[in-house]
């Protein structure tokens, strides 16, 4: 180590040396090999003596076959740069006696002799906290990554495709269809149930989650994340158009005889001639049902505990909480009446049942993670709490049109909506959404990992738009009818319930 010392101490003079006003012939004198391990004295800067040092460890950096070696007598005797001369002959001195050197940092003006800077680098391998008791550092883990830590990414994005299901929305028998002359009512052995009367909007829907987030420290101990879900929207449509060979009936329960009955889309009787006095419609019928869903949340995440190695940690989340689910049902008439004992009348008649449920709360939860080298395991339970806004607005009409007039007249209500549910009505619930995620994850390299779960939630107090249409109608509310109007029937009442939600993921995740 002192000879490295001695080399680089002297191989500085020399460059000083002849920076400083060159080196002059006969200014130094070598000394001979035999002396090389005792101890001269020299002037050196004309007023201290120093011991010289082994000339065989003086290297010349002259190439002139006569150039002189300059020697520790050499060094303090130019004219320019004496002080720092002084300082690393003083240096060299001390190295060569064993002692360490005593004058590293001068009063001159001229700057020190430095190593070059070392670039600042990320260091983890503190995170550990175990030091080198672990038998399977985390370093090993990474080392086919050639990175100590692949998870010391600060910012980190996630994208998923989704393929989720949502629980399907209950609805009444909402159409019916029957052979020529019957009436479809319920109940009838020859009724054929075309829509309602179970669940719809019972298909895959398919999503995207993006979530990402962003460590304060490179061990991982604080950070904040956020994401979004959005599910594609779920249609549903059924339709019949029919001139009265088959029967199209729309169902209902009479409010004032208790009894089922219906409102024909398409009737013909068994014996067409005469139609007058059959009620002969011919006509079409279309339902439509959609469904959205939405959620997004932030939250700060604080890591509760990890392993020697970091290959396992446990983290809490807590944060807010935003969902929203939106369902429509809307049912739509085309009917011309085919009676000729009737005017010739056309009929657009309209019913539609909107319902929003909108939840804001806190949100806390765990999450597990597991590494095996290029696997990985995360498992999330969370549990948010909060409100859940529930709207629902119902209307409907209907316009009859006089065919040999062209005249039309519009009036509140169709068929299961009528002046004594047609309205918006709201209301605030507290609710709570429960949710699990289990993802598998392999690691293809040290920024990208693949990753595949499933998820489930379940959102405990929601309405529904299939749940807000009463099928009981009080048939003195359609136009041209009159009578008591009590019951007042169709009604609204909130119906809530809970909906479940659940599919499987397929993402990548990037850190950088």
């Amino acid at each position: 180590m002192h000879s490295l010392k001695i080399r680089q101490l002297l191989s500085s003079a020399l460059v000083t040396a002849f920076i400083g006003g060159g080196v002059t012939a006969g200014a130094a004198e070598v000394t001979p090999f035999k002396d090389t391990m005792s101890r001269d004295t020299a002037s050196v800067a004309g007023s201290q003596e120093k011991p010289s040092a082994p000339a065989f460890l003086v290297t010349s950096m002259l190439t002139e076959e006569n150039a002189p070696i300059p020697t520790l007598a050499s060094i303090g005797n130019e004219e320019t740069g004496t002080a720092s001369k002084n300082v690393l002959a003083s240096n060299l001195q001390d190295i060569v006696a064993g002692e360490s050197p005593s004058d590293l940092e001068s009063d001159s003006t001229e700057m020190p002799l430095m190593a070059p800077p070392v670039m600042p680098s990320l260091d983890c391998t503190a995170c550990d906290d175990c030091n080198d008791n672990c038998r399977k550092k985390r370093s090993r883990n990474f080392s086919f990554l050639n990175r100590h830590d692949c998870n010391v990414a600060l910012p980190w994005l996630e994208l998923d495709l989704l393929g989720w299901w949502v629980q399907p929305m209950d609805t009444p028998v909402l159409a019916t269809r029957a052979p020529r002359g019957s009436t479809g009512a319920l109940g009838n052995a020859d009724t054929t149930i075309q829509y309602g009367g179970k669940g719809i909007l019972d298909d895959i829907r398919l999503g995207l989650r993006v979530r990402g987030g962003f460590w304060f420290d490179c061990c991982r101990t604080h950070g904040i994340e956020a994401d979004y879900i959005g599910l594609s929207e779920e249609n549903d449509k059924h339709g019949a158009v029919s001139g009265g060979l088959d029967t199209f009936s729309r169902p209902y329960i009479d409010a004032i005889t208790n009894t089922n009955n219906v409102e024909f889309v398409a009737f013909l009787p068994t014996a067409p001639n005469p139609l007058a006095g059959s009620g002969a419609i011919a006509g079409g019928l279309l339902i439509r049902a959609e469904s959205n869903f939405s959620m997004a949340g932030a939250r700060f995440v604080r890591n509760l505990r990890k392993s020697c190695c970091g290959s396992r940690r446990l983290d809490a989340l807590v944060g807010y909480r935003y969902a929203s689910l939106d369902d429509r049902v809307t049912i739509g008439e085309d009917l011309t009446s085919i009676d000729p004992s009737l005017p010739a009348t056309h009929f657009d008649i309209v019913d539609d049942f909107q319902s929003s449920n909108t939840f804001h709360g806190a949100d806390i939860g765990l999450r597990l993670e597991k590494e095996m080298r290029r696997w990985s395991f995360t498992g999330i339970l969370k549990m948010a709490l909060g409100n859940t806004r529930q709207q629902v607005d119902i209307n409907g009409q209907t316009v009859t049109t006089d065919m040999a007039s062209g005249t039309g007249t519009t009036t509140a209500g169709g068929l299961l909506t009528q002046p004594s549910n047609i309205g918006s009505y709201q209301r605030d619930r507290f609710a709570i959404i429960p949710a699990c995620e289990f993802q598998l994850g392999y690691r293809v390299n040290c920024n990208l990992k693949a990753n595949i779960g499933y998820n489930f939630m379940y959102w405990s107090d929601v309405t529904r738009a299939g749940t807000a249409i009463d099928p009981v109608v009080n048939t003195n509310f359609l136009p041209g009818a009159s009578g008591p109007t009590i019951p007042a029937r169709p009604a609204f009442a909130f119906d809530s319930h809970g909906v479940w939600l659940q599919g499987l993921d397929l993402g990548l995740e990037w850190c950088w």
